[in-house]
């Protein structure tokens, strides 16, 4: 009887660890397992936005880590904010090369700002139209 008491202490004691440790668990640690119980969609904005928390940090390296694996699963802002991170250098070599290929594939995908850009998919008057004229859509005199 003493025996069966104690094991059923230890498997409390292992559950309670077990609990304890996956309550400190990070997101990525869970997806790692599966058991985050967040949708493929909730996990791609959660690592999206650990990407734009870093980089507003200035931690570019994270923000590369955050952003490329949904910039080559075909995410057009993660293609933008690559293109922008390789045309500024920020946490990686300048390449202009490499930013108009991010750019150029989230225009693809019509992303106005990388269309802005890269010159896809929108007329010069388009694009200065976008930029000035739509902000005053909708004011006083201004149909």
């Amino acid at each position: 009887m003493r025996i069966f008491i104690s094991a059923r202490r230890a498997h409390a004691s292992l559950l309670i660890l077990a609990l304890l440790l996956v309550s400190c668990a990070t997101v990525d640690t869970l997806d790692t397992y599966g058991i985050s119980g967040l949708s493929p969609e909730e996990m791609r904005a959660a690592e999206f936005d650990k990407g734009l928390q870093a980089s507003n940090r200035e931690d570019y390296a994270v923000a590369l880590r955050a952003w490329l694996p949904l910039a080559e699963q075909g995410d057009p802002v993660a293609r933008y904010n690559l293109g922008t991170m390789y045309y500024e250098g920020h946490g990686v070599p300048h390449d202009y090369r490499q930013s108009a290929l991010w750019y150029r594939l989230a225009a693809e995908q019509g992303y106005p700002n990388a269309q802005l850009i890269s010159g896809t998919g929108t007329s010069t008057d388009e694009a200065f139209a976008r930029i000035t004229l739509k902000p005053l859509a909708g004011r006083e005199g201004f149909p």
